[in-house]
């Protein structure tokens, strides 16, 4: 019927701020996207609630009438970045985007402080990307630092739903939460000089964090009641919505390419895991720990050869089939290892064969990831491909060839979007687990 009643997941990205409507079936019966409000400032790049707001605004009056229909919502979304909340409003003050630089005086003080301890504590490299050194940033220059702060994606459950909450996914990327015993560090905070700064309680994802409130509806469309769920972080709930279980390795090709294992809590050794340059943060939804390799950047990594090369990556991808065998070049290696590096000259070599090398060093890369997942610990015999990086036929041969394991991949244009959606179920009491919910279609790669 029509009027049957659907889920909605929200991924708010790097790039692109996502929706998705899913019927009790699985199936995703509507799409839409807007960018992502982040400009240019400081020499990183921000955004403000006020922007953020706008642009979810927008996001979901592109769903129409159907908003009408919804019966639960899920939202996910990048990790880091985010606002504090007080009284009735958010306040006004710019969002860093999780990989600016902003914030690096802040992590190297608090390595200084901590020494490699810390590291082992947060299960990951304290760097600018984490909020807390963003927040450090936001202190020294003379910007509000203290009181509730929300990510991206609590923040728009808090506007829908008056409810403060966090996530374990999420918190996992403040630099001050241990992921394998979820708990928050408040001694990193004060290291950092923001002792005032409260962090919301961690929610399971699919657990209610509110429902929606007169002013969310008035603002979303949404109908009033309709229970929220924060989902997670973004990577990790696409694993989710692409039908990967618990066993599965997960390689998101996207802007970054996380490639990611999941372990139990009790199988988790974090010296071994650090001393292989992997992070550590939680599967939504469950108890398992996520151990990720997050060295890959395959997106600045193509984008930037692209505009050298004066042609889209559409283009290069459909000419590059005809360089299957090539050798990668060092120049592409160099801009693998680094992509805002300074090159040297293009090399004189057809244009599809540096971006056929470019892929075959991305999935070289993967196949390491593996290896070293592998070592960790993981155990598994299949890898789940998601990201808009499976559109690239190219990508996916160069992968094929180089990561020696089955490879499958979802029929779902928005992974991320749709596993939020079915937190959004879980919320609304359509299933008792996301993993409950039926399966995207997959095939070998």
């Amino acid at each position: 019927m029509t009027d049957d009643p659907l889920v909605l997941g929200l991924d708010l990205g790097s790039s692109r701020l996502k929706a998705v409507l899913v019927g009790r079936d699985g199936r995703t019966v509507l799409t839409h996207a807007v960018p992502t409000p982040f400009v240019a400032a400081d020499g990183g790049a921000q955004m403000t609630p006020r922007t953020l707001f706008a642009a979810v605004g927008e996001l979901l009056a592109g769903l129409g009438g159907m908003r009408a229909r919804v019966a639960g919502v899920g939202v996910a979304s990048m990790g880091e970045c985010g606002a504090f909340v007080a009284g009735g409003g958010a306040v006004e003050e710019p969002m860093p985007a999780w990989y600016d630089a902003r914030g690096a005086d802040t992590a190297e003080a608090l390595r200084r402080h901590f020494g490699p301890d810390l590291d082992r504590r947060i299960g990951r490299p304290l760097r600018a990307a984490t909020t807390v050194a963003k927040l450090g940033w936001l202190r020294e220059h003379g910007y509000r630092a203290d009181g509730d702060w929300l990510g991206v994606a609590a923040l728009v459950a808090w506007r829908l739903t008056g409810a403060r909450a966090g996530e374990p996914s999420l918190a996992a990327t403040t630099g001050a939460f241990d992921p394998v015993e979820r708990r928050y560090l408040p001694e990193v905070l004060a290291a950092a000089g923001l002792d005032g700064v409260r962090f919301a309680k961690p929610r399971t994802a699919g657990e209610r964090v509110g429902e929606v409130i007169p002013a969310g509806a008035a603002w979303s469309g949404l109908p009033p009641g309709v229970p929220v769920t924060l989902a997670g972080h973004d990577h990790l709930v696409g694993a989710i919505g692409a039908g990967a279980g618990p066993d599965d390795l997960v390689d998101s090709m996207g802007t970054g390419e996380p490639v990611v294992a999941f372990l139990a809590a009790d199988a988790v050794d974090r010296d071994k895991i650090l001393d292989r340059g992997l992070t550590l943060s939680c599967r939504p939804g469950g108890d398992r720990v996520a151990v990720m390799y997050e060295s890959l950047l395959p997106g600045r990594v193509l984008a930037r050869l692209a505009a050298l090369l004066g042609a889209g990556p559409a283009e290069m991808d459909a000419r590059a089939l005809a360089w299957p065998d090539t050798i990668p070049d060092p120049f592409v290696e160099a801009l693998v290892d680094d992509p805002d590096a300074a090159l040297g000259a293009v090399p004189p070599l057809p244009p599809e064969r540096l971006w056929a090398g470019a892929l075959a060093v991305l999935a070289r890369r993967a196949a390491d990831a593996v290896d070293v997942l592998r070592l960790a610990g993981a155990r598994t015999d299949r890898m789940v491909l998601i990201g808009g990086g499976t559109a690239s036929g190219a990508w996916l041969a160069a992968k094929r060839r180089a990561v020696a394991m089955p490879l499958v991949r979802a029929h779902t244009a928005e992974a991320v979007a749709r596993g939020a959606a079915l937190f959004g179920g879980v919320a609304g009491g359509w299933w008792p687990a996301a993993e409950a919910a039926p399966s995207p279609e997959v095939s070998s790669v």
